[in-house]
């Protein structure tokens, strides 16, 4: 069973945990280390269960080089869409599955310009 746990941004700071809720002012809270603090509901994402190459965790708005049966490779945003995490580009969406190398190089909210053609 994967783990299930959450990222939000506060301020310049990326926090790792729990997801509380989100209020009616639209943020969001995160629970870390028995402390709960706002962070920017725009940067939640969910940890998909999955890491890249190099052990590092893939979140929902990572930006991901992925190199598919050793001759594509491409750049996608990690979202979540019926029930399953994938790597979308402007093109196409990928299954992120065994077949697939991963690794992450950015996220959309520190790393817009890789998300550039």
């Amino acid at each position: 069973m994967r783990e299930i746990k959450f990222r939000g941004k506060c301020k310049e700071k990326w926090l790792y945990g729990d997801f509380i809720h989100q209020d009616k002012f639209n943020r969001a809270m995160i629970k870390q280390d028995n402390y709960t603090t706002v962070v920017d509901v725009n940067t939640l994402g969910q940890y998909t269960g999955l890491k890249d190459k190099n052990g590092k965790e893939i979140y929902e708005g990572d930006i991901v080089k992925i190199e598919y049966i050793q001759t594509t490779v491409i750049k996608a945003v990690i979202k979540y869409k019926r029930a399953s995490f994938y790597g979308s580009t402007f093109a196409d969406d990928w299954e992120l599955d065994e077949y697939c190398e991963v690794e992450v190089i950015g996220n959309i909210y520190d790393n817009p310009e890789l998300l550039e053609e």
